[in-house]
């Protein structure tokens, strides 16, 4: 015990030695040793780079917290009609709901019941986009308006009628005119949420617009050439186009003949509203 206290005491009592520092100057190298030096010099200054490089790119990319199908549910209770009414949820359409929240949240479990795991529309995908069918007050506006900003591909909702006036009083943006624009995807703003580059569009009120349209003396059906372009244009996702409408199956093809009926069934995951207006 006594030789431990005294070693602990010779420990505290100890002078630092002081250290020389180094120096190799006397050192020399081959030019074998001095090349293989600085090819690891160069490859730990490399590795440096890209790790700085990283965490820069780390801090300009902000985080967006990604919603999920339950996320997107929960948000839609809270929000409310023009009217400030809350958005009903009802027996006959949650089964759509829930599918829209599985679609605009991009989750594997698209057509099925997630609670169960059962089919309950094997033709929904992930690559089509949204039609949504119904008599007015059904919520369908309100619910693509809701879903316009989501991590699958946020869009823009301009109205049919409000697109075929623009063709009429010969708008055009940046030097597109109004079929150009609406036939391509938009720009997305710097910043946006997921780093989304482009915008897609979701046309609402379909068949509300004038069936035919003059600009500059070329009379022309605005939403039914805009939308073939859309479908026409192969490095343009489906997915990215969405409609609304007060029209069933029948008066679309009435009025955009069988030829774009077609193309609607190849384009859309159809959801048809059938319940009574939620205005009433």
């Amino acid at each position: 015990m006594k030789i431990q206290q005294a070693l602990e005491q010779l420990s505290q009592n100890r002078l630092p030695v002081p250290m020389e520092p180094e120096n190799y100057d006397h050192i020399e190298l081959t030019f074998e040793e001095h090349e293989a030096a600085i090819l690891i010099a160069k490859k730990e200054k490399a590795r440096l780079q890209k790790m700085q490089a990283w965490h820069e790119k780390i801090r300009a990319t902000p985080f967006h917290y990604q919603p999920t199908a339950l996320d997107f549910y929960n948000t839609l209770l809270k929000t409310k009609s023009h009217q400030g009414n809350p958005y009903k949820i009802i027996e006959a359409n949650r089964e759509m709901i829930v599918q829209l929240c599985l679609y605009f949240s991009n989750d594997s479990r698209l057509g099925t019941d997630p609670k169960t795991g059962v089919q309950v529309r094997p033709d929904l995908k992930h690559n089509k986009g949204i039609l949504l069918m119904g008599l007015p007050g059904t919520g369908k506006s309100h619910l693509m308006n809701f879903f316009s900003k989501n991590p699958k591909a946020s869009y823009t909702v301009p109205t049919c009628k409000i697109i075929a006036d623009k063709f009429r009083n010969n708008w055009n943006y940046e030097g597109q005119d109004t079929i150009h624009y609406y036939s391509n995807n938009t720009k997305a703003e710097v910043g946006h949420p997921w780093n989304q580059k482009e915008l897609g569009i979701c046309f609402h009120d379909l068949g509300a617009e004038p069936m035919e349209s003059q600009s500059y003396g070329n009379k022309l059906n605005v939403l039914e050439t805009i939308l073939f372009n859309r479908y026409e244009n192969k490095t343009l996702p489906m997915n990215t186009t969405h409609i609304t409408t007060n029209l069933d199956e029948h008066q679309i093809e009435k009025l955009y003949g069988s030829r774009m009926r077609d193309r609607f069934r190849e384009m859309f995951n159809v959801f048809v509203c059938k319940w009574e207006s939620f205005r009433s």
